[in-house]
């Protein structure tokens, strides 16, 4: 500290002490002193500062000068010592003597090496024979600036107040004459007029008297006094002085301090006060329990014992210069405990500066973030990250496309995106449950994985898809091969915990960056999704690379997407039926009801169009739930019309067959329509049983219940046929139209349908033949043990208007080919 720094601060020191104060050097000058005795020697303080302090001392016996002053003090103030005072005169301006009693302390000022001295002059009372001398008294009452009354030893009342004191009161000396002093104590505080009136007479018995104590003023308002009484002779009567200070200020900040002191050590963040040379003077209790450091640990050192290597120098530099610039930092920092753990912190350090803006301290307030920190990266990892197969989800792989064409741009190289759609993970979760989809999903997930390289990226788009980003793709042939390895991680079943097997195909669609000119992440996505449905379309377990046409159907695909829900609720629907009959009459006993789509701009669109979109709308129970109901309607009206029963067959999607309550549908198609439940027949297929559990084996059995007829559709297609023909209530297999297109020519297809239907008789099983197209295939149908045919060769489906005429036509009991393709 500067030499006048310390010197301000030192008078600004005696300003504050009511009795006289003065600071000497070794050589006796005086180097500062207070109003008070300036007052005392009647001299103004700037005739003082600088003269020699004794030139203005003797003894008060022998009035002789005092040699040397710095010989009074017992010892350095710093290692204790201090003086008991020694009578000596104070010489005023005019000449005169008062005696004094002075104690003198020293003190070693680091500043600039030299010693200094306090020297306090306490006046003590004059004799008989001294007091006609003392005609300084009335000027230095007048001068002095704290409050003075002079009280009657017995009644307390009012004798004299200097003016200080009657600014302080708000009194007149006039008005003041008389009052009784213990009068003006605020009501109700520290004892009233009582408690004041014994410290009044125990100073009027020479036992000076220092308290605190509430003074009303004349407006009303209160203020604290810092009270000094003692003793005096007034030209012979006994009085008491009483010396009075306001400390309200004090007071309030001291109240303040309190509680600053009382939050600092009950808060839950750290504390550090530094000097202005950053050692650390004190820590609150939150500190020591973040850090692991005692107060007696870091006193005294720089907050680097905190510092955990984490930050550059540069990083210190723009902290320090952020303070120097605004008197404040505040930011994330990673500091270390005395246990060694590095943890993050949020830190404000703030510079406290005096009145004059001189630095004081420095305060430091820190939070421990680790478990901030710790839910910033796990919802980073939720934002970003798939959390079943961990895997990167939508959003990041969105940026990660960003940033790879941003580099590609740059470098000229290719950016390449494979959309990933496994074919029938739908049936899996209906079959085995979603848990057993979940574990599905993360296999092959691991297996894709094992097929990348690590700059690669393998995310998780939601559902069954996924998407391989490659950042730094080869060329196109170089792609492909890549598409063809992830195809064949599914040639191998999956192995389930529970011990099923699922085998699952693929779809892959490939879009490449530039030579797809794209510029952008959302027309890659939507190019590899147009190259997808292109793939699936085109058989399955293979890949497409994108081409602009197919840019234009997948719009399409969207359009059809969005209107479908639209097409339910406005009656843009409508059944097709197509006719079953009889393998040895040809009598038309059934007919399979399909749902075609009358689209007010594409014309009629078939089922395959349209049923894999309600299925991705989830608008698939909404479209099943309206076929069911208009199929049994229509085939009620045909049997309350017809000479026959007819009954109509109706498919339900594996969503139907695993939402709760489609018996209470079946039921309620059944009961709106009339329809007896033996004329509805209900198609489900193969992969529905697939694996399933209890809960669909009931679900059949409710239907059954219900009286309506059960048939299997597809049957041959499927795994392990055969054993859900001894677990399901199925009453009708369908043969699928696989083993029927080549019967005439293949002898294999001609024995599994021999196979079929003679298992199915044994059983008690009825069996349909499905893609009847020609009269030899009919009759070889027949021959070996096929009950009833359906296809192209009876009709093909036809509106019900159209199915109705054609079957009054034939009288039910033919049914000419001449209705046929």
């Amino acid at each position: 500290m500067a030499r006048s720094e310390w010197l301000t601060r030192v008078e600004a020191m005696m300003r504050a002490l009511p009795e006289a104060a003065v600071l000497i050097d070794g050589g006796h000058r005086v180097r500062g002193l207070n109003t008070a005795a300036a007052a005392l020697f009647w001299e103004r303080p700037g005739a003082l500062r600088g003269a020699d302090i004794r030139a203005h001392l003797g003894t008060s016996d022998t009035g002789a000068a005092v040699t040397d002053l710095t010989a009074l003090a017992p010892g350095d103030v710093t290692a204790g010592g201090g003086g008991s005072g020694w009578l000596l005169g104070a010489r005023c301006r005019d000449g005169s003597e008062r005696p004094v009693r002075v104690t003198v302390s020293g003190f070693h000022e680091e500043a600039d090496g030299r010693h200094y001295y306090f020297v306090i002059l306490r006046p003590v009372r004059a004799t008989d024979g001294e007091r006609g001398h003392d005609r300084r008294w009335p000027a230095v009452f007048e001068a002095v600036q704290d409050a003075v009354f002079l009280l009657s030893a017995g009644e307390g009342e009012v004798l004299e107040l200097n003016p200080a004191a009657g600014e302080l009161i708000g009194y007149t000396a006039a008005e003041a004459q008389g009052l009784d002093f213990a009068g003006l104590g605020a009501e109700g505080c520290c004892g009233g007029p009582a408690t004041f009136g014994r410290r009044l007479s125990a100073a009027a018995e020479g036992a000076p008297q220092r308290f605190e104590w509430p003074a009303q003023r004349r407006s009303g308002s209160v203020c604290w006094l810092d009270v000094s009484l003692s003793a005096v002779d007034l030209d012979g009567t006994a009085a008491v002085a009483v010396v009075a200070r306001d400390v309200t200020e004090r007071r309030r900040t001291d109240v303040r301090l309190r509680q600053a002191a009382r939050v600092l050590a009950s808060t839950r963040e750290g504390v550090t006060i530094t000097d202005p040379e950053t050692r650390i003077q004190s820590v609150n209790r939150a500190f020591t329990e973040i850090t692991g450091y005692s107060e007696a640990e870091v006193r005294g050192a720089t907050p680097a014992i905190l510092s955990s290597g984490h930050h550059d120098r540069e990083f210190y530099d723009r902290m320090w210069q952020e303070l120097v610039d605004h008197d404040q930092w505040q930011g994330e920092i990673w500091n270390r405990r005395k246990s060694g753990d590095i943890y993050p912190q949020w830190l404000t350090i703030t510079a406290v500066r005096d009145g004059g803006g001189a630095l004081i301290n420095y305060v430091g307030v820190f939070s421990d973030i680790s478990r901030i920190k710790h839910s910033e990266a796990e919802l980073e990892q939720l934002a970003h990250y798939d959390p079943l197969t961990e895997l990167p989800n939508r959003q990041l792989l969105n940026l990660r496309l960003e940033h790879a064409l941003s580099r590609a741009r740059r470098h000229g190289h290719r950016v390449a995106l494979l959309y990933i759609d496994p074919d029938g993970f739908g049936v899996v979760n209906d079959s085995f449950g979603y848990a057993a989809g979940d574990e599905a999903l993360c296999a092959l997930a691991e297996r894709v994985r094992s097929r990348l390289g690590n700059e690669d990226t393998l995310a998780r788009l939601g559902g069954d898809q996924f998407a391989v980003m490659l950042e730094t793709a080869p060329g196109t042939d170089g792609v492909a091969v890549i598409a063809q390895s992830i195809i064949q991680c599914f040639d191998e079943p999956i192995r389930l915990s529970s011990g099923e097997q699922v085998l699952l195909g693929v779809s892959v669609g490939i879009s490449i960056f530039p030579d797809d000119r794209v510029d952008d992440a959302g027309t890659l996505i939507s190019n590899a999704d147009a190259a997808l449905h292109q793939a699936k379309n085109e058989g399955r377990q293979t890949y497409r690379f994108y081409a602009a046409h197919l840019t234009r159907s997948a719009q399409r695909r969207l359009g059809l997407r969005s209107e479908l829900r639209r097409a339910i609720d406005e009656h843009e629907l409508v059944l097709h039926y197509q006719p079953i009959a009889r393998a040895r009459d040809g009598r038309v006993v059934g007919a399979e009801a399909l749902v075609r789509w009358h689209h007010p701009n594409e014309g009629l669109l078939g089922p395959e169009q349209f049923i894999p979109l309600a299925e991705e709308a989830g608008l698939i129970e909404s479209l099943g739930d309206w076929v069911l109901d208009h199929a049994c309607g229509q085939a009620a009206r045909w049997n309350s019309e017809g000479p026959a029963p007819l009954w109509v067959s109706v498919n339900l999607s594996a969503h139907q067959v695993h939402a709760s309550g489609i018996e209470r549908r079946v039921g309620a198609a059944l009961a709106a329509s009339g329809l007896p439940p033996d004329r509805l027949h209900l198609e489900i297929t193969e992969t529905v049983l697939m694996g399933s559990g209890d809960a669909v084996s009931a679900t059949l059995q409710r239907l059954k219940r219900l009286g309506v007829h059960l048939s299997l559709d597809d049957f041959g297609t499927g795994y392990s046929s055969l054993a859900y023909l001894k677990r399901f209530a199925v009453d009708t297999l369908k043969v699928d139209r696989a083993f029927v297109q080549d019967l005439e020519r293949d002898d294999d297809d001609a024995q599994i349908v021999s196979t079929i239907a003679a298992m199915a008789h044994n059983l008690g099983l009825e069996v349909i033949a499905e893609g009847v197209e020609t009269p030899g295939q009919a009759e070889h149908l027949c021959r070996l043990g096929c009950d009833y045919l359906q296809g192209f060769l009876l009709a093909r489906p036809a509106p019900a208007d159209v199915f109705a005429q054609r079957l009054a036509a034939a009288g039910r009991d033919e049914w000419d080919e001449q209705h046929g393709a």
